[in-house]
């Protein structure tokens, strides 16, 4: 490593005090609060001291700017996700709110259940209930069953198209009653 030894030479403080502008610059381009700032500062300035040794003096600045505008872009996506979380469980409670409330979805949803059940009790149907009641994954299937995932997904594909044409006659059959 080239060091200069004026750069080599600087406390932490000097540094913190040469460039604690320059960070809060970074985190001022981004909508966080005043404290939201000032944690991120301190956690740019402490990631800093736990890498100083690694680090170039003469990339000091460059590691500070991109540490601090990572953080800030983690910060942003986490307050974005806890806000989707959040309309996500609103949403939730509103159509649950909503099917009970709709006896016709009530019904559909009820023959769609037995119907699935029916399916996987047909020959190669076993995928499609191990899919769809169980929730396995194309994988877990194939090494529960012995198969190939390739086999597993055209099963699966087979019975989704027969699935979706045996409920469609079914529910005509309702909608005629």
């Amino acid at each position: 490593m080239n060091q200069t030894p004026a750069k080599s030479a600087m406390s932490f403080r000097e540094i913190y005090e040469a460039h604690v502008g320059l960070v809060q610059f970074v985190l001022r381009s981004f909508r966080l609060s005043d404290e939201e700032r000032d944690d991120l500062v301190q956690e740019v300035f402490l990631r800093l001291h736990q890498a100083k040794d690694r680090i170039d003096p003469l990339k000091i600045k460059g590691f500070l700017s991109i540490t601090a505008r990572n953080l800030a872009i983690d910060k942003v996506r986490q307050a974005q996700s806890r806000k989707t979380e959040a309309v996500g469980e609103d949403i939730g409670q509103l159509e649950g709110a909503l099917w009970e409330q709709n006896t016709d979805r009530r019904a559909v949803i009820a023959v769609a259940g037995r119907f699935i059940e029916e399916v996987a009790r047909q020959p190669g149907g076993e995928c499609f209930g191990l899919f769809y009641k169980e929730g396995l994954s194309v994988r877990d299937i194939a090494e529960r069953l012995g198969e190939s995932t390739g086999t597993i997904t055209s099963r699966l594909s087979r019975m989704r198209q027969k699935f979706k044409d045996d409920l469609a006659k079914k529910l005509d059959e309702l909608d005629g009653i």
